[in-house]
């Protein structure tokens, strides 16, 4: 029931997005220049669908294999807009 935002580089980093979104931060405080790719990007995902990859990214073995999930992720989410 706590709120949490979240600043800086992982904010900024739009591999991270799927994730933070499935976790519930939904407040972040990204670079200037990574706004508006954020911003896009959160416009083509849908957040049951992020809740619901978020399991899959607890589930891998490595943050390689996180960061592999979540491209394709948003490559699946941004052909489908």
């Amino acid at each position: 029931g706590k709120k949490v935002s979240l600043c800086g580089g992982l904010a900024s980093d739009p591999i991270a997005i799927p994730v933070l979104l499935g976790m519930d931060v939904l407040e972040l405080s990204a670079v200037p220049a990574m706004i508006p790719r954020i911003k896009n990007l959160i416009r083509h995902l849908d957040i049951k669908a992020c809740h619901d990859f978020v399991g899959q990214a607890l589930a891998s073995g490595d943050a390689a294999s996180v960061r592999k999930l979540s491209t394709e992720f948003i490559a699946q989410a941004e052909q489908g807009a």
